[in-house]
């Protein structure tokens, strides 16, 4: 086996999901190569990293109140309208949670326009509501340009299958902004989702600073 059919099967590989001769096979290779080895290495963690996103279900109450402001938002028409009609447009809805401290405590460090001389660190909450069950659908999502996953700096985006339950669901991302970035300005996420062969992409616009925030 080379290298090429290692990267081929490395997901599989992780998963324990490889055949028993293919398996032995990939594990004899990586004995011998240090560079597949460190890549297999690489994968495992950030698999093992895609396990704490994983949330419980939101809150009655809240996801109710957070539904209801999304359904009030408008929101871009769907070209699998059949498929997607039972999504609500604006549906996914990202929420800064902030520590005390960052707004509060500190407001020495603050500058007007909230640009940060060091890496900010946050946590930013994604909602989505989906209109039936989606096991195993695939959640890719793709970060901007100055924020990264907190431990994770090398990644640009990351995929992973989720089930994803009728109604509210719910995912808690640690992210860094990049020092230098003025907080007052929206994020743009980016979101697919993939399920049955079908997909619907989100542009999602974070606010990092709440009216709240800013008083």
């Amino acid at each position: 086996m080379n290298c090429d059919q290692v990267e081929h099967y490395i997901n599989d590989f992780c998963d324990n999901l490889l055949a028993d001769n293919l398996q032995s096979q990939v594990s004899e290779h990586i004995s011998n190569c240090d560079t597949c080895s460190k890549k297999i290495a690489q994968h495992q963690d950030y698999l093992n990293s895609m396990v704490k996103f994983k949330s419980p279900e939101l809150e009655p109450g809240l996801a109710a109140r957070m539904l209801h402001q999304a359904k009030n938002q408008p929101g871009k028409s769907s070209q699998n309208a059949s498929f997607y009609k039972g999504f609500i447009a604006a549906s996914v809805l990202f929420l800064a949670i902030f520590s005390s401290w960052q707004f509060v405590n500190k407001p020495e460090t603050i500058t007007p326009e909230l640009v940060k001389t060091e890496v900010f660190s946050t946590e930013v909450t994604l909602v989505i509501y989906v209109p039936e069950d989606m096991p195993n659908a695939d959640l890719k999502i793709t970060l901007p340009n100055n924020v990264q996953l907190a431990g994770l700096s090398t990644l640009s985006s990351f995929s992973w299958p989720v089930d994803l339950k009728q109604g509210a669901n719910n995912l808690s991302l640690p992210i860094e902004v990049a020092a230098g970035t003025n907080l007052h300005q929206a994020l743009s996420f980016m979101a697919n989702i993939n399920y049955n062969n079908k997909q619907k992409d989100f542009e999602l616009k974070v606010n990092l600073v709440t009216p709240h925030n800013q008083t």
